[in-house]
C-alpha cells in the first residue's frame, strides 16, 4: 500500500512528464490519505489551471490557502487563466 507521499511523488512524476490526466488521481489519493497535504492541493491547482478547469483550480487554491493562510508568496500567486487574469475571488 502506497503512502500519501508516494502518491504525491507519482503525481509529480506524471505532471513533469506532461501527463496531467494521470497526475490527478495520484494527487487525489494523496489527499484522501492526508487531507491537509498542502503541496498536493497546490499541484492540483497547477494541473487544473493548465487544463483550463478553472473552477476546480479555484477550489484547490482555496484549500491550500486555508492550510497556509499566512504565506504572502502563495497569496500573491493565485491560479490564472491564459492571458494572465487572476482567478482569485
Amino acid at each position: 500500500m502506497k503512502t500519501s507521499f508516494q502518491h504525491f511523488q507519482a503525481g509529480l512524476t506524471h505532471y513533469r512528464a506532461g501527463d496531467l490526466d494521470a497526475s490527478i488521481p495520484e494527487y487525489r489519493e494523496a489527499l484522501r490519505l492526508k487531507p491537509d497535504f498542502l503541496e498536493a492541493h497546490h499541484n492540483l491547482t497547477l494541473v487544473y489551471s493548465e487544463q483550463g478547469c478553472f473552477e476546480e483550480a479555484i477550489v484547490e487554491y482555496q484549500a491550500a490557502l486555508c492550510l497556509n493562510p499566512y504565506d504572502p508568496e502563495y497569496r500573491q500567486r493565485p491560479p490564472r487563466k491564459r492571458g494572465g487574469l487572476s482567478l482569485a475571488r
